[in-house]
């Protein structure tokens, strides 16, 4: 069993900047990847689910693992929907999966490194077919074309530097750019001599109310 230690390292910002950038990446994939399977799970059972418990919780844990010697960790999107379709709904449920993989670590760990590593693959594709969402292609034709380009940009990027912390950020600031045009369209009519502003206001839409509104000064 693991044992409780200070890590041996110089508590200086030397160190900051080297562990800050990977401190970041994981955290900011973890709590993504954790609320997503979350939402994911809500929507198959048709219930909602506690997201600020759920990240107080991954947080508080992986904080206290690395004094044992344990890596970062968080919801597992394939572990859960085979989760769920298997049956369970309850918390039950996850506490066996834990038990059991501890059971696998401590108990049978000279026997599980000795599966062929071919067999191992084989059981991850199956797992990715089975949590795939083939549904998604046909969203890819439904769903507005900033969405759908989103989507192939991120998994683009994913597979190009197999690092998913930078398809997520990029799939991000996507998002973020595509919502700030979405909602910077503002509509104003001059009815009378009154002006009617429909649209939200902020910063991204000034230059076009100020035009609208000199031109009708003008005339």
């Amino acid at each position: 069993m693991p044992t409780f230690f200070l890590p041996n390292i110089p508590l200086n910002l030397e160190t900051l900047k080297i562990i800050l950038p990977y401190s970041l990446a994981l955290s900011i994939v973890g709590l993504l990847e954790s609320l997503l399977t979350s939402q994911v799970l809500d929507d198959m059972t048709d219930t909602s689910s506690n997201k600020n418990k759920e990240a107080r919780g991954q947080g508080i844990a992986n904080f206290i693992t690395g004094f044992f010697g344990g890596m970062a960790g968080c919801a597992l999107i394939g572990q859960s929907i085979i989760n769920i379709k298997s049956g369970g709904r309850g918390r039950l449920s996850t506490l066996t999966a834990g038990l059991f993989l501890m059971f696998l670590i401590i108990v049978l760990g000279d026997t599980v490194v000795k599966i062929p590593m071919p067999v191992l693959v084989g059981v991850m594709i199956m797992v990715s077919m089975t949590t795939f969402n083939w549904g998604s292609f046909k969203f890819l034709k439904q769903a507005p074309k900033s969405e759908s380009l989103v989507m192939l940009v991120t998994v683009a990027v994913i597979l190009y530097t197999h690092n998913l912390a930078i398809g997520v950020v990029i799939g991000v600031i996507l998002s973020s750019l595509f919502f700030v045009a979405k909602i910077s369209r503002v509509n104003v009519t001059d009815d009378l001599g009154e002006y009617k502003v429909q649209g939200p206001l902020f910063f991204c839409v000034n230059d076009k109310v100020y035009s609208i509104l000199r031109q009708g000064d003008r005339r």
